[in-house]
């Protein structure tokens, strides 16, 4: 892949549950943390949320740490934007709390 943010594009996709039949897993992995990065806007991290919630296969220590950081940045997301981060951090770590 010659620049990640091509990659963004299949998150728009209805064929997005086909990731992996146009990227390879650590692509896909580039492609996520570059949705959930600062540098985008708030519809490119719940778009990569939303393949998270169903796909948790893809998320690395990386991503665990950028949801964790999501998740207490107010002023940059929405209160659901933030509760989904959070929900998919607790749900990867083993913590119900």
């Amino acid at each position: 892949m010659q620049d990640v943010r091509e990659g963004l594009l299949i998150l728009e996709n209805k064929e997005v549950e086909n990731i992996a039949e146009v990227y390879s897993f650590e692509q896909i992995r580039e492609i996520l943390i570059f949705a959930l990065s600062d540098s985008t806007s708030e519809y490119w991290t719940i778009l990569a949320l939303n393949l998270l919630s169903k796909k948790s296969e893809y998320i690395s220590d990386e991503i665990i740490l950028i949801l964790k950081e999501i998740a207490g940045m107010p002023k940059k997301y929405t209160q659901k934007t933030r509760h989904e981060a959070l929900k998919i951090f607790k749900n990867k770590s083993g913590n119900t709390n």
